[in-house]
């Protein structure tokens, strides 16, 4: 693995950056991951948006990933076809050691779902965005956040109360003042109808199902407008359009 993944203009991702056994079929997910990390940051470097945090991001969000895939799949390779962990000179726990080579290829690492960039200094959570099915538009037709996010934008969620808030207003109106060619979309949301939203919004839409409060936390209590970057992972929780400004700050010039 390379010590740094971007030299001035320069940035490497995928094999160029980080090798490893096939054990654990890891390879094209890190890769991909890589390259969707960085593809949306550069793209804003070229619209001359970015600040130099973000493109700095890219190395400190995906560096520690491509370590940890390289532990796990070194580590798998140790217990399926290396006769010993001296083989590749990989570190081996107690606990992995007992396990038998079938029951390691189960590693939770494996499914990256659990991969995050809370030591990032460009968001404010840095989760991976969470699936809520089950929402549906006044029409009455159903879809999933999944469907609703895009690569090539930001997506600003508003847990909003049925009859609509002021929040909304407050949310499109700053949403409005960002700088020209950073494309954010918002969604509107309601815990149990369609709220009324008079502003124009790229979607409204109520939690038929209670997925989005459930996997947001939104029914304990937390902020109710949720911003999710290109690449599906939570930039920011905030409370209102004065946190969303917080967030966008970090990423872009003002």
């Amino acid at each position: 693995m390379v010590n740094k993944y971007s030299e001035g203009r320069v940035f490497i991702a995928g094999d160029a950056a980080h090798i490893h056994s096939p054990t654990g079929g890891q390879g094209l997910n890190t890769c991909v991951a890589d390259g969707i990390n960085l593809a949306w940051k550069i793209a804003l470097a070229h619209k001359g948006l970015a600040t130099a945090d973000l493109l700095t991001s890219y190395h400190t969000e995906r560096h520690p990933i491509a370590a940890e895939v390289i532990r796990i799949s070194s580590s798998l390779y140790v217990q399926t076809v290396a006769t010993s962990a001296e083989d590749i000179n990989v570190p081996v726990t107690a606990e992995e050691s007992k396990k038998g080579g079938l029951i390691r290829w189960r590693v939770a690492g494996l499914s990256q779902l659990e991969i995050n960039y809370r030591w990032s200094p460009v968001v404010r959570a840095g989760d991976r965005a969470p699936e809520a099915p089950g929402l549906v538009d006044a029409a009455g037709k159903a879809t999933s956040l999944f469907a609703i996010f895009k690569p090539d934008a930001h997506t600003v969620l508003v847990s909003c109360a049925d009859t609509g808030d002021a929040k909304i207003v407050d949310v499109v109106d700053a949403v409005k003042a960002l700088p020209a060619g950073l494309a954010v979309r918002v969604v509107a949301i309601g815990s149990s109808v369609v709220p009324n939203v008079e502003r124009e919004v790229e979607g409204v839409y109520h939690d038929g199902a209670g997925w989005f409060g459930r996997a947001y936390g939104l029914m304990g209590g937390a902020p109710p407008v949720v911003v999710v970057r290109p690449d599906g992972y939570i930039g920011a929780f905030a409370n209102d359009a004065a946190g969303l400004r917080e967030y966008f700050s970090k990423i872009v010039v003002m």
